[in-house]
């Protein structure tokens, strides 16, 4: 999630929860105060998220050095081709003209 979408949805949340805070206690201190609170919990949550996943990577099929189907890389390339590719496809007829 970016920071911008993950900032907005925040500001959002905290706003809902002061509004519903202050309804239900009728005190702008008390509303500050568990807002800031509130505020604090959500942004050590995202850290925390963030943190993991520098920290661990996903241990997907791509951690063995494999390049997903598809991908076209340098290393991978040979003569304008992936490596590996058919040179022609069955039912599929090519033209002479590049």
């Amino acid at each position: 999630m970016s920071f911008p979408l993950f900032l907005r949805g925040m500001l959002i949340a905290l706003t809902a929860f002061a509004i519903t805070t202050y309804i239900v206690t009728q005190s702008a201190w008390t509303t500050f105060l568990s807002t800031l609170a509130c505020a604090v919990i959500i942004q050590t949550g995202y850290f925390a998220t963030i943190l993991i996943m520098v920290l661990w990577p996903s241990r997907g099929g791509e951690s063995d050095g494999e390049v997903p189907e598809g991908e076209k890389t340098a290393a991978s390339m040979k003569h304008g081709k992936p490596v590996g590719s058919p040179d022609q496809v069955s039912g599929v007829t090519r033209s002479s003209q590049l």
